[in-house]
């Protein structure tokens, strides 16, 4: 009898110290640890990226016959604020129109390949009948028939948009001040046109069609659109109506409704410029690293004698 049971506990040993062989402690994950900082993805030739923002952002104020003061100003504090909110940008001061045309075309290669584009430009612009015109800083207008060949029509930049074929496209317009090119041309009425947003543009305008827009306090660094435009970008969480709406209140108010932003949009869906709570939004990542797994030890037994209770499941040792 009493060698049955030694036979039978020296067998519970055997089978207990080849089970405790064949066990494989694995490390146990509860989560990832990395922090990494987001940048923005500088453009390249490897197909689209819906993700990306690219800008082309135009300040002209260094015209011989009527310079402006806040024109390129306005462009270097857009151009800035769009850096920190994501966008590659494309900067440009006192254009000539061979400088307007090829920024257009550069924009137009960036954009076609894919993301969201937005385009801002500050200083004269001019309508002539029913067509709107961007001024370059070197334009030598006498005639009406020489606006077209002068200057650069928005249709092309629209045109480029369209054939981009990109998610988004926002087009801001501070060029309705009064012009002094088109003082006697017959077919020209103050301020810009409404264009007809290609789908999924949207164009803003620092006023009204057919109506001017103020260069802005004397002394005050931006032009009054863009300095209310720049109060609002960057707030995180408004949607892009949401804020064109209230840069329209702003100036609307602060001209006694002499000066009223206008929209023209065939967006679908909503856009947020500003995404993160700090207002600095750097949606595009690169180059993000591997989250560490954080390794956690089983506990330690509190148990300080191991055969107590003596149970099938304890050290070979207690059997002893």
């Amino acid at each position: 009898m009493v060698i049955s049971i030694m036979v039978k506990n020296l067998l519970i040993i055997f089978m207990l110290v080849i089970f405790q062989g064949c066990i494989k402690e694995e490390p146990i994950t509860t989560g990832q640890s990395a922090n990494y900082t987001p940048t923005v993805i500088a453009p390249t030739n490897e197909g689209r990226n819906e993700d990306a923002r690219y800008a082309l952002v135009i300040g002209n104020s260094s015209y011989k016959s009527s310079p402006l003061d806040n024109p390129v100003n306005d462009a270097q504090d857009m151009a800035a604020s769009l850096r920190r909110l994501g966008f590659f940008v494309i900067e440009k001061e006192n254009s000539s129109k061979k400088d307007l045309v090829e920024s257009i075309r550069e924009f137009g290669d960036l954009i076609a390949k894919g993301g969201v584009g937005l385009f801002y430009y500050a200083g004269h612009g001019m309508q002539i009948n029913g067509k709107n015109y961007l001024i370059p800083i070197n334009a030598n207008i006498q005639h009406e028939d020489e606006v077209a060949y002068e200057s650069v029509d928005v249709d092309r930049l629209l045109s480029k948009l369209d054939s981009a074929g990109n998610r988004l496209n926002i087009v801001i317009l501070d060029a309705c001040r009064n012009n002094p090119f088109a003082r006697s041309f017959r077919g020209s009425k103050r301020g810009l046109a409404r264009l007809n947003a290609p789908l999924g543009t949207l164009i803003a305008y620092a006023t009204s069609p057919n109506s001017v827009a103020s260069d802005g306090k004397r002394g005050e660094r931006n032009g009054l659109y863009t300095k209310h435009l720049l109060a609002n970008m960057e707030i995180p969480g408004l949607e892009i109506g949401q804020m064109f709406r209230r840069v329209r209140r702003a100036v609307r108010i602060a001209t006694n409704k002499d000066q009223i932003p206008w929209e023209s949009s065939s967006m679908e869906g909503t856009f947020i410029l500003a995404t993160q709570t700090t207002g600095v939004n750097k949606p595009l990542i690169v180059n993000k690293p591997k989250p560490e797994p954080t390794v956690v030890k089983p506990p330690r037994s509190i148990n300080k004698n191991p055969c107590e209770p003596l149970t099938d499941r304890s050290p070979a040792s207690c059997f002893f």
